[in-house]
């Protein structure tokens, strides 16, 4: 089973570059088992731009789509995992590399 884990931020800690050599290092490991699918950091809530063009709406709205939120998604992972537990397992090591709280989700 594929999940999405993604990484939560509040403007509050950047890695350093030891964090990211790290963060480099974990990447490889899962690189390595055959796990590792995608792994992303996003640019800042600010420089999006949200897009509702249901029943052509037309309508684009610079900035994020939730502005008074405490935190944003900063970066994901996508990975396979066997069962749910392994997925916890990657996760909980992944949050502590990152030293970020993290949401762990299946792909449907």
């Amino acid at each position: 089973m594929q999940y999405l884990l993604a990484v939560l931020d509040d403007h509050s800690v950047r890695a350093s570059d030891d964090m990211m050599e790290e963060i480099g290092r974990f990447n490889q490991e899962l690189r390595d088992q055959g796990r590792l699918h995608l792994a992303v950091g996003l640019a800042d809530p600010q420089d999006s731009v949200v897009i509702d063009n249901r029943r052509d709406a037309g309508l684009i709205t610079a900035g994020p789509l939730h502005p008074d939120l405490e935190g944003f998604i900063i970066g994901l992972w996508i990975f396979s995992a066997d069962s749910r537990e392994e997925a916890i397992a990657i996760a909980t090591r992944a949050s502590r590399v990152c030293d970020q709280k993290l949401e762990l989700r299946p792909i449907l």
